[in-house]
C-alpha cells in the first residue's frame, strides 16, 4: 500500500511548516508528499526547499485556479495507489495513516476512508462533532443533508478519485462536499470516529466566502437535483439556500443561477 499526499497551498508561508511537518510525524511514513502551490506570491517554496526531502515535490501552477484545481494537478503526477489529501493550514495529528490504514485492512473492498476532526480556533481546541443518523457505509442520503467529509480527512484509492472525475474545478469551495456525494452514490465510505486531525482557523480561508458559498450551492443543488428529490430534501435546501442569499442581498442572482444549474 503505497500513499501520495497532496497538498493544495497558496501563500501559506506562516503555516505550510507545520502542515508538512505533520506528514514527516507520521507513524507511519508516507511514500511521496506533492505540494502544489496555487500561483502564490510568498516565502512558500523557500519554506519547502527547506526541508531537503526527497520525497517532498513541488509544483508551481501558471494561475490561480483554487484548490479543487491544486488537488486535481496533484494527483495527476502521483505515482502511488492510495491518494491522502491535506490542507496547507492543517495540521494531522501522528497516528492518522496509521488508523486509516488499519481500518481499510479490517474492511476489505473499501476504498475510501474520512475522519473526525478537531477545530483550533483562537488558542482553543475544540472536537467537531456531527450528530448523524449513520457515520459510514452508504452515507449518500446522510450527505445530502450534513457536509461531513473534509478533504483532509479523506484516504482513498486513486483509482477510486480518477473513476469519479477529481474535484469539481468550476466551485472555490465546497468541492469536497460536491465530491463525496458522487462516491457516495456508489461506494461504501469508512470512517474513523476518533479525530485524526487538528482544522486550524485562519484569515482569507475560501471558507470565509459567503458569496462563494452560495454559487457553489447552487451548482451542488443543480448536479444532484436527482438525488436531493429521491430522499425529499430538494425543497429544503433550496429554501435554506434562498434564505442565506436574502440575508447577503443577493437573492434574485442566486436565484438566476440556481435555475441555471438545475435546468442543465
Amino acid at each position: 500500500m503505497t500513499i501520495s499526499v497532496i497538498i493544495p497551498t497558496y501563500n501559506r508561508e506562516k503555516t505550510i511548516k507545520r502542515s508538512i511537518e505533520s506528514v514527516l510525524s507520521q507513524t507511519i511514513s508516507v511514500d511521496e508528499i506533492i505540494i502544489v502551490d496555487d500561483c502564490g506570491n510568498d516565502n512558500t517554496k523557500s519554506i519547502i526547499d527547506s526541508f531537503n526531502d526527497k520525497i517532498i515535490k513541488y509544483i508551481k501552477l501558471p494561475e490561480n485556479g483554487g484548490p479543487a484545481v491544486a488537488r486535481n494537478e496533484g494527483v495527476k503526477i502521483a505515482t502511488c495507489d492510495w491518494i491522502a489529501f491535506h490542507d496547507s493550514d492543517d495540521e494531522w495529528l501522528p497516528n492518522k495513516i496509521e488508523n486509516q490504514i488499519n481500518y481499510i485492512n479490517s474492511h476489505p473492498g473499501v476504498e475510501f476512508v474520512y475522519c473526525s476532526y478537531k477545530r483550533s480556533w483562537a488558542d482553543e481546541v475544540i472536537p467537531f462533532i456531527f450528530n448523524l443518523d449513520k457515520y459510514e457505509g452508504d452515507m449518500l442520503e446522510t450527505l445530502l443533508k450534513h457536509n461531513t467529509v473534509g478533504a483532509p480527512t479523506i484516504l482513498m484509492k486513486k483509482q477510486l478519485f480518477e473513476d469519479i472525475g477529481g474535484f469539481e474545478t468550476s466551485i472555490r469551495c465546497m468541492e469536497d462536499w460536491d465530491f463525496a456525494i458522487k462516491v457516495s452514490k456508489e461506494n461504501y465510505l469508512g470512517f474513523i470516529e476518533e479525530p485524526q486531525l487538528l482544522v486550524h482557523r485562519v484569515d482569507m480561508s475560501v471558507s470565509h466566502d459567503n458569496y462563494g458559498y452560495l454559487q457553489a450551492m447552487c451548482y451542488i443543488i443543480g448536479t444532484h437535483k436527482n438525488e436531493f428529490i429521491k430522499y425529499n430534501k430538494f425543497n429544503s435546501v433550496i429554501i435554506n439556500l434562498i434564505n442565506d442569499a436574502k440575508k447577503l442581498g443577493v437573492e434574485k442572482e442566486i436565484e438566476k443561477l440556481l435555475a441555471l444549474y438545475i435546468s442543465l
